[in-house]
């Protein structure tokens, strides 16, 4: 695999890594939360992919300064699709040996369902309750509003 300073800019690096298992100076080195505004800063839900993948394509590349081909965002929709990331050894963990299992030894894949909301199948009322009473206390005034659920 090339390494990042040998690949064309402008760079694009994704982490879905706990900060504590990231670069020490990514905090001093990085946009946090505060220059959620800077131009050279986006922001993308899974929510937002599902309720509409192509617009999503669309904002990317325009923030990469990229216009791609229609064919080309034919090839981007149907790629980063759930369904065409589940089956991805570099999404799902399984090339980097992740195996979870229930109390039962069911294997859990990595990447489930791929739905909005299939939270409340997993928490109680109470943890719901708790879950959105910490988003209430610790969202606020930061302008950032987490969706847990589509409409349908």
């Amino acid at each position: 695999m090339m390494p990042i300073t040998d690949r064309p800019r402008p760079w694009h690096i994704q982490t879905h890594l706990p900060l504590n298992f990231l670069p020490p100076a990514l905090l001093d080195t990085c946009k946090a939360w505060k220059r959620r505004n800077h131009p050279n800063m986006l922001f993308v839900t899974f929510e937002e992919m599902k309720q509409d993948l192509r617009g999503v394509i669309d904002r990317v590349a325009a923030h990469l300064g990229k216009q791609p081909t229609e064919k080309q965002l034919e090839q981007l929709e149907r790629h980063l699709s759930f369904e065409s990331m589940k089956y991805n050894q570099w999404v799902n963990k399984e090339n980097m040996g992740y195996r979870k299992t229930d109390s039962s030894g069911e294997r859990i894949a990595f990447m489930r369902k791929g739905q909005t909301g299939d939270w409340k199948n997993h928490l109680s009322a109470e943890m719901a309750q708790k879950m959105d009473v910490w988003m209430e206390e610790n969202l606020r005034g930061t302008g950032l509003e987490l969706v847990t659920e589509l409409p349908k």
